[in-house]
C-alpha cells in the first residue's frame, strides 16, 4: 500500500514589525555599511543622538526619516524592517501592526505598516482627519499605487492641482514625481499606499520636502 500524500504545510504567520525593531536592523545595516553614527546622523540630516535613540528603541523615527536613513545607507526602505524570512506569512490584525507618523509635522497622519520588512514592496494604511494638512511631499525610486477604503482623499502631484478619489477609486503613478495626500470634505479618510521600490544598490534618492 503506497502511502497517501504528505499532508501540505501551512506557513507559520508572524506579526508584522514593531517600530522598536527597527532600531537592532538600523544598527546592523549601519555596521555592515562601515559606518558611524555621527557619520549617519550627517548623511540622513539629523543628530548623532538621535539615532543612537533609534537604535536602542527609544525613540521612533518618522517614515520621512526612515527613507532618509535608506538613502544614506544605499538600501530600499523596507529593508529598515527586520524581514519575515523566505516563504514567510505576515499576518497584521485588524488595529495592530508597526505605526509611524508620516513626517515630523504635528499634522503628520500616522501610517500603520502592512508589510515585514526586505523585500521592495511597502504597504500602508493611512487615515487622514478633515481639516488638518501635512505640507510635506515625498519623491522617490519606483512606484506608488493608492486605493481608497472611505472617505474622500485629494492626491497632489508636482504642486499641481489636486485629484480628488472616492472610495474605490485608485491612483497609479511614477514615484519619482513629488506627492502627498489630504482628506478631501468633512469626513474621515482612509486608503492603503503601496510602494515598490528598485532593488537595493541602485543608488537611487529617497527625499520629502
Amino acid at each position: 500500500m503506497s502511502p497517501g500524500p504528505a499532508p501540505r504545510r501551512t506557513p507559520r504567520p508572524t506579526e508584522a514589525v514593531g517600530s522598536a525593531q527597527v532600531g537592532p536592523t538600523l544598527r546592523s545595516l549601519r555596521t555592515a555599511a562601515g559606518m558611524s553614527m555621527v557619520e549617519l546622523a550627517r548623511r540622513a540630516g539629523v543628530t548623532q543622538p538621535f539615532v543612537s535613540q533609534v537604535e536602542g528603541g527609544s525613540a521612533t523615527p518618522s517614515l520621512a526619516t526612515l527613507y532618509r536613513f535608506a538613502q544614506a545607507l544605499d538600501v530600499a526602505p523596507t529593508a529598515l524592517f527586520p524581514p519575515a524570512g523566505p516563504g514567510a506569512l505576515t499576518v497584521v490584525r485588524a488595529g495592530s501592526g508597526a505605526t509611524f507618523p508620516n513626517t515630523g509635522s504635528d499634522a503628520a497622519p500616522v501610517g500603520r505598516v502592512l508589510t515585514s520588512g526586505g523585500m521592495h514592496l511597502e504597504v500602508i494604511e493611512y487615515q487622514l482627519e478633515p481639516g488638518v494638512v501635512d505640507e510635506a511631499s515625498f519623491s522617490h525610486p519606483g512606484e506608488e499605487l493608492v486605493y481608497v477604503l472611505e472617505g474622500k482623499i485629494e492626491l497632489f502631484l508636482d504642486d499641481g492641482a489636486g485629484v480628488v478619489l472616492a472610495p474605490g477609486d485608485s491612483a497609479h503613478f511614477d514615484a519619482t514625481r513629488a506627492h502627498r495626500f489630504a482628506a478631501y470634505g468633512l469626513d474621515r479618510a482612509r486608503h492603503l499606499l503601496v510602494a515598490a521600490y528598485p532593488h537595493r544598490g541602485s543608488g537611487s534618492a529617497v527625499t520629502s520636502t
